[in-house]
């Protein structure tokens, strides 16, 4: 395995210094990317997050939220922050406050494990604003975000009650005064900034690479080669792959699952994110790729649902394309879910390697 892996770093890296300098060109865009938009929108809410955790602001919104988080989620009320940061800020920052709350054991690590698996989401801000113009559609934010939302909490609702309460590594968690707790709030959000930025910038050269590829698709291949392009470029990165949906001419019944389908799944860059987020904390990817998995067929479900229910006018809307947006749909959604399964066979199997 780490033989081939190396053969694959060789050859990246090879055929970045045969593009010459287009590798330059996508770091650029990735650094500027992250400038403009990635630390303006995550980085004060993972500070917020950090210092709220550190001064025992989970277990004053837990005493808040007992009850209804109890019953909804079957879970204590301290577990809450997590799914609100995750709601409101956007992935990462809920895994981490997941993580976090493990490491200081203010919840267990099977409390942990199912918050995992539904607190990680994008943020309202990028579903409602961002989204809809990548992908060409002004009024489908809403639908995308209901969807997206939903599915989590219906995910959260069977996670929460797997969740074994009153068992795990409890430890009374010592509450940081005000100062300390910004201090190293702001300490750990800068590096872990730093590691969002890194495979933002990281996965940007892998695109730029896959999309080269693709222009030296024969023409008579060129609408496969160009489904394929979608399917890799959202499977890697949620913005690279909503933007792909955007530049292909399809109906906004094709779309929006499309773009649901896109959201749920969040991109191996995400992913990646939140493995370096969760860190020593013990928490299982299992767990988080079983709730992507689950997220990812779910809200493309209810967003097909909701499209069947809105006007005609705009459910036909730019018809063109039809049956390549069809075709595409159908094979990006049961791709998405055959990498999902493969990915949770391999972490199963490293798993048993490992015990």
């Amino acid at each position: 395995m780490k033989r081939t892996f190396t053969y694959f770093l060789c050859g990246f890296a090879l055929i970045l210094v045969l593009l010459k300098g287009e590798g330059e060109i996508w770091v650029k865009y990735a650094v500027a990317l992250c400038g403009k938009s990635i630390i303006p929108s995550l980085f004060p809410f993972m500070v917020l997050g950090s210092i709220l955790v550190k001064c025992g602001g989970a277990r004053i919104i837990g005493n808040i939220l007992n009850k209804p988080v109890s019953f909804i989620f079957g879970m204590r009320g301290q577990c809450v922050l997590p799914v609100i940061i995750g709601y409101i800020c956007g992935y990462p920052v809920g895994s981490k406050a997941a993580a976090d709350m493990v490491q200081r054991g203010e919840i267990s690590t099977q409390e942990g494990n199912a918050l995992l698996a539904f607190c990680n989401n994008a943020g309202p801000m990028f579903i409602l604003s961002a989204t809809p113009l990548l992908i060409g559609v002004k009024e489908g934010g809403g639908v995308l975000w209901v969807s997206h939302i939903l599915s989590s909490v219906i995910i959260g609702i069977f996670a929460g009650r797997t969740a074994k309460k009153g068992k795990g590594s409890y430890l009374m968690a010592k509450e940081e005064g005000i100062a300390k707790a910004c201090s190293d709030g702001i300490k750990e959000s800068v590096e872990g900034m730093l590691g969002v930025c890194g495979y933002v910038i990281f996965f940007s050269v892998i695109i730029g690479v896959i999309s080269k590829a693709f222009l030296f698709i024969p023409p008579a291949y060129s609408p496969v080669g160009e489904s394929i392009n979608i399917l890799m470029r959202g499977f890697m990165e949620t913005v690279s792959g909503l933007s792909a949906v955007g530049e292909k001419s399809m109906p906004l019944f094709i779309k929006l699952p499309l773009a649901s389908l896109i959201l749920g799944w969040s991109g191996m860059c995400v992913h990646m994110q939140v493995a370096t987020a969760i860190g020593k904390s013990g928490l299982s990817m299992k767990k988080y790729f079983m709730g992507k998995l689950a997220q990812t067929v779910l809200s493309t479900l209810i967003t097909l649902f909701i499209v069947r229910l809105m006007p005609i006018s705009q459910v036909t809307a730019s018809v063109t394309g039809t049956n390549t947006g069809i075709r595409l749909f159908a094979v990006a959604f049961t791709a998405y879910i055959i990498f999902n399964i493969f990915i949770l066979l391999g972490i199963t199997f490293v798993e048993k390697i490992r015990t």
